[in-house]
């Protein structure tokens, strides 16, 4: 009875040291991640903006491109359509540095695209 009651006694130490090792391991990402969740967004709502609520309807992109830093482009001549309950994401290389978010989620942070011509037509959901 003691030996199975010392051999749990010791794995179970076993598993809190390793979780101890695998937080300390990790603690550079979990810095990282903590960084991300504290940045301050670059693009801030005018004072005057009015909260639409939920929207739905019909996102077109035609022929649009786009530059985080304005020398690398990160889409190009990117044409598609989202219908209403669609779900489009755009998928890059594994291992991409900069990886071009789903436009659609985007839409209203992309300020300055390179090129485009895009239609929305929503109503209030």
């Amino acid at each position: 009875m003691f030996v199975s009651f010392a051999t749990m006694l010791i794995q179970k130490l076993e598993q809190v040291v390793g979780f101890i090792n695998n937080v300390f391991m990790e603690a550079p990402r979990l810095q990282e991640f903590f960084n991300v969740l504290d940045a301050v967004p670059a693009v801030r709502d005018r004072p005057d903006a009015i909260d639409p609520g939920r929207l739905s309807g019909l996102v077109e992109f035609n022929d649009v491109s786009f530059s985080y830093d304005g020398k690398r482009p990160a889409v190009e001549d990117l044409s598609l359509t989202a219908l209403p309950g669609q779900t489009i994401a755009l998928v890059g290389p594994t291992g991409a540095a900069n990886r071009p978010p789903s436009p659609c989620c985007t839409a209203p942070s992309i300020r300055n695209p390179v090129s485009s011509r895009s239609t929305a037509w929503m109503s209030a959901a």
